[in-house]
């Protein structure tokens, strides 16, 4: 007999209406997350692209060489440089080309204009001093396909614009803030785009730095603007781990675990008999006072006593413990025994119950035969006086016990290891013959 198994079909057999409950809990809950993933999951909302244009643009400049040096010939052209030489190129020329990108594009129309600006800015502030501004190029063009620029030019002399800036600031005889010099080019575009009528207005600056004999282009380079215009879009929500892989587990265990305690209770498939519950009450009580039991082969002579049965082993342990004696096993005889000098109190435990049992319910041989030397009980005592915890200590032999009844199994047995035992003591000074359980 597995005692696990045995064990779990009594708990099966104890709680089965709980159990059955837990399970259809467990389908529910599978099967209500499993139709919110599969058959009606909720929508989640995100954002499409509808359609999708850029702006480009870019600065290009250049410097040619007006005076005589032994450097650069005159009328060398510098170009694209960070860093130009007034002495020699004083005067700054450049371009601002603009066009756009874009799949699916008609009657666009750009319009550009190029101005210089001189500030003077308080850069913690942001204050404004003094500004003045000169209108260097403007440009537009209309019905401008995705391959198309438009493009405004200036020219600067940035000597003439370093006295200008001189002159300024001895007009106003002070000048609290930092100068910044940039050509700043407006764009306007508009047109259609993926079937959308579109406007935008951008800016864009080229900074320049005059630091007397030379001056300083600060070039962004290659610029892009994107545009993209959204639409908001529906779809189902991912079911995610909880409504795609443990909802459908949830549901089968539910439904499987269900299925089955309904039809083991139906079948007698857990049904638990008394024996098998007394065995289990007698194996839970075994562990329970394992320190109160030590294991002796007992001889015959140590058991020619009146005896005295319990229901019980806690019964018989609760007796030992009461009258200061120890519980002995004899694992021959299959007996518990208390030993006092005037009885023998003994509990026998039930037999295993047969692995084999029929589970439909239907009465078969429960309990393994007992052999020659293991007294049949019936779960009750058999004597005529009833021991237990609260059984006084003296009495008379004729009313409390039946000696040497061979058919209870009481008396000497033939071919016993013979030895003295004495059954007064405790059970720690019970030593254990055999490793004691």
């Amino acid at each position: 007999m597995n005692e696990r198994t045995l064990r779990v079909r009594a708990f099966v057999d104890s709680n089965w209406g709980v159990l059955l409950a837990v399970f259809l809990l467990v389908a529910l809950a599978g099967g209500w997350f499993a139709y919110g993933a599969y058959v009606d999951p909720p929508e989640e909302t995100t954002t499409e692209t509808v359609s999708s244009w850029s702006v480009d643009a870019e600065w290009s400049h250049s410097a040619t060489v007006t005076e005589d040096n032994t450097v650069f010939p005159v009328g060398t052209e510098l170009d694209d440089r960070t860093t130009y030489f007034g002495a020699i190129a004083p005067t700054l020329s450049g371009a601002f080309e603009v066009g756009y990108t874009a799949t699916d594009a008609s009657d666009v129309s750009i319009d550009t204009e190029s101005t210089l600006v001189a500030q003077s800015v308080d850069e913690e502030t942001e204050t404004v001093y003094w500004s003045e501004t000169d209108v260097l190029d403007s440009a537009s063009a209309d019905g401008l396909d995705p391959d198309g620029t438009v493009e405004t030019t200036f020219s600067i002399n940035t000597t003439a614009l370093d006295e200008r800036i001189g002159q300024i600031r001895e007009e106003i005889g002070a000048d609290p803030g930092t100068l910044e010099l940039f050509v700043e080019t407006t764009v306007t575009i508009e047109g259609t785009f993926d079937g959308d009528r579109e406007t935008a207005e951008l800016t864009y600056e080229l900074p320049l730095d005059l630091d007397g004999t030379t001056y300083r282009v600060d070039d962004p380079g290659f610029l892009t603007e994107e545009f993209e215009r959204t639409e908001p879009v529906s779809e189902p929500a991912d079911p995610g781990l909880l409504g795609g892989v443990l909802a459908p587990i949830l549901l089968f265990v539910g439904l499987v675990g269900g299925a089955g305690v309904a039809a083991g209770r139906h079948t007698g498939r857990f049904a638990v008999d008394d024996a098998e519950r007394d065995w289990l009450a007698f194996r839970d009580d075994r562990s329970e006072f394992d320190e109160w039991v030590t294991r002796i082969s007992l001889p015959g002579d140590a058991l020619e006593r009146p005896t005295a049965r319990a229901a019980s082993l806690q019964d018989l342990v609760d007796f030992a413990i009461d009258n200061s004696a120890g519980v002995i096993e004899d694992p021959e005889r299959n007996t518990f025994y208390v030993i006092t000098d005037e009885y023998v109190y003994t509990y026998e435990p039930p037999a295993v119950p047969t692995p084999g049992r029929d589970r439909d319910g239907s009465d078969e041989e429960l309990l393994q035969p007992k052999s020659e030397n293991t007294p049949m009980s019936d779960g009750v005592f058999e004597s005529e006086e009833i021991v237990s915890a609260s059984v006084p200590k003296t009495g008379t032999a004729e009313d409390d016990v039946s000696a040497g009844d061979e058919e209870n199994g009481t008396g000497a047995a033939d071919g016993q290891p013979s030895g003295s035992v004495d059954g007064n003591g405790g059970s720690d000074n019970n030593r254990r013959s055999d490793g004691g359980s």
